[in-house]
């Protein structure tokens, strides 16, 4: 499965900021289909950074952010799978650079 950064963000590495990615208006979301399950990873890095605290609505997936290495910029990968035929599993990510 392929690995698609969709947006990119800078958070001081102080802050505790959460991050989502709406599938809502995703053209392969068939309408009426829905998130059943949502995991995040880091992908890369130092392990400074941490998640906590995911959730999922049926159209959401949502990760709270802490810490972070200043200088460094780490992936933040989000694999869900839908309910409807033919079900799917989508990987999508986010670009998160640390500053001072």
């Amino acid at each position: 499965m392929s690995l698609i950064i969709v947006k990119s963000f800078e958070k001081d590495s102080a802050d505790d900021v959460d991050y989502s990615l709406n599938y809502a208006t995703a053209p392969w979301l068939a309408q009426g289909d829905t998130i059943t399950s949502s995991s995040w990873a880091v992908i890369g890095g130092d392990g400074a950074l941490q998640m906590h605290d995911a959730s999922f609505t049926t159209t959401t997936a949502t990760t709270w952010v802490r810490g972070g290495t200043v200088g460094v910029t780490y992936t933040l990968a989000n694999t869900i799978s839908t309910a409807n035929a033919p079900a799917r599993s989508v990987r999508r990510a986010l670009s998160i650079k640390i500053l001072g």
